[in-house]
């Protein structure tokens, strides 16, 4: 019980007592009794009023975006797809609300979201699936005519005596091709809320927070594929592995306040493309590094997130990052990337909304020469950019359009002719509409131009067509944190 209210009706017993010693009639002691009731009664319900309304405000703070945390992930406010951008705030969890809260050796825990999210595609493109796989480069993407369960996720997240939050992400997937069914960690990491002075770090598995799609997880993208452009910087999974960050979300300056992200991951595996991931090197020259020896290996990260409210109906969101480490091309090959992002949401009325995207990436690969592979030293530059616009009509429909562009040089003609490196083109519209709490479904064409096409078999017509339809359910216990994410 509260000190106030344990105050209220200790004073109100003091008076009930005084008032018994009192002479009176019996029928004044009785009204008075009554009267102190329905005065405690109206305090007790004044209280609870409160706290229902602190809980409520709570919930409404952890929903909204923070400016550069995780949501990671800094994940934005979101109610269905196009709302989707980036990774959660990094306020402290509370334990109103948990699924789960205990105390392990002193230690106060609770978990404070479970779900699980399925999302599926189905649909048919103009090219066989031998060609259709290479437009569609996203791991998730829906790969040829046909169906496919893109993902099954499960996700959890919890905190300790709040001065720790954490989070789970495991992915299962099934290739449409070949039928295989993989496991993927995606997520797994520790943030700290303790430390002064806006500062936070976070480590563990995690997805590299570069630039506002790369951080996302399936569930929160607003297309049913992942952009071309991010497909070639970072392959079809995304960017994330093992490391730490350190976030600091600086003083306001007027009405804006700067986020800043620092940290470093280690180079290799699948989803580290640009750096030591793949079993071979960009362009296909031979792989001949794939060892850490020293910090200097390591992939480093700077970003500055800023986020601005113009009035109660605008936001406006600016970011810029870069990447720096090694590539497999040997001791001397050196990858850079560098992105800025730019996103505007505005309120049109009480209605409707309007959101703008829009990415855009620039990578240097220097190469090293290879005498055993005859292929001399080179910097390839690869480039591009998505453009996203989308119109919400009373959170259950909309309606979008993305234009993507992806090109660069070096390695000519080899470049004309890979999927991978080629001058890429892709208009897609989208229709969507939320049919219940968590549940939307996506119509989605693609009209896709690339260069490569014209090398399959002497086509003439570098251009493709794919229609995709696209059903996501998430649904779980406990507080979503804005879990859609």
């Amino acid at each position: 019980m509260r000190p106030f209210n344990r105050l209220i009706i200790s004073v109100a017993a003091v008076f009930l007592l005084a008032s018994a010693s009192l002479p009176s009639k019996a029928d004044s002691l009785d009204k008075r009794v009554k009267l102190l009731e329905a005065t405690l009664q109206d305090l007790l319900e004044r209280d609870q009023k409160k706290d229902r309304e602190i809980a409520r405000l709570r919930s409404l703070v952890k929903g909204e975006p923070a400016a550069g945390g995780h949501s990671k992930h800094g994940h934005e406010s979101s109610h269905k797809g196009h709302r989707h951008g980036q990774k959660k705030s990094s306020d402290p969890h509370h334990d109103d609300g948990a699924v789960f809260s205990s105390t392990i050796q002193g230690r106060k825990t609770s978990l404070d979201w479970i779900g699980v999210s399925i999302n599926a595609a189905g649909g048919h493109s103009s090219e066989p699936s031998g060609v259709s796989q290479n437009l569609q480069g996203g791991g998730h993407d829906p790969k040829a005519t046909g169906f496919r369960l893109q993902s099954a996720d499960f996700s959890m997240t919890g905190s300790v005596e709040r001065a720790f939050d954490g989070e789970l992400h495991i992915a299962y997937v099934i290739d449409q091709l070949t039928g295989g069914t993989g496991v993927e960690l995606e997520e797994a990491f520790l943030r700290t809320n303790f430390l002064p002075y806006g500062f936070d770090i976070e480590a563990g598995q995690m997805f590299t927070e570069f630039g506002i799609h790369n951080p996302m997880h399936l569930h929160e993208w607003a297309w049913i594929d992942q952009p071309v452009i991010n497909s070639r910087m970072f392959g079809g999974d995304g960017m994330r592995q093992t490391g730490v960050r350190i976030g600091w979300l600086a003083p306001k300056l007027g009405a804006l306040q700067p986020h800043i992200h620092v940290g470093a991951q280690n180079p290799t595996g699948e989803t580290m493309k640009s750096f030591l991931g793949s079993d071979e090197a960009l362009s296909e020259r031979a792989r001949r590094k794939g060892n850490v020896n020293g910090i200097n290996d390591l992939v480093y990260l700077v970003r500055m997130d800023n986020r601005l409210s113009l009035g109660k109906e605008t936001m406006v969101r600016a970011g810029f990052s870069a990447l720096f480490g090694p590539n497999a091309t040997g001791s001397t090959g050196d990858t850079q990337i560098y992105g800025a992002d730019l996103t505007l949401e505005h309120a049109l009325s009480k209605q409707w909304s309007a959101r703008w995207s829009n990415e855009f990436m620039y990578r240097t690969y220097k190469a090293q020469n290879d005498l055993v592979g005859d292929t001399p030293s080179d910097t390839l530059v690869d480039h591009g950019f998505y453009s996203q616009v989308a119109l919400d009509y009373a959170d259950k429909y909309w309606i979008g359009f993305r234009y993507e562009r992806a090109n660069g040089s070096g390695d000519e003609p080899a470049r004309e002719a890979s999927s991978d490196l080629d001058l890429r083109q892709r208009f897609s519209p989208i229709v969507g509409w939320q049919f219940a709490p968590g549940a939307q479904l996506r119509l989605q064409y693609n009209y896709d131009k690339a260069d490569h096409l014209n090398a399959i078999d002497g086509k003439e017509d570098p251009s493709a067509h794919a229609f995709w339809a696209g059903l996501g359910w998430t649904f779980g216990a406990g507080k979503a944190h804005d879990h859609k994410h």
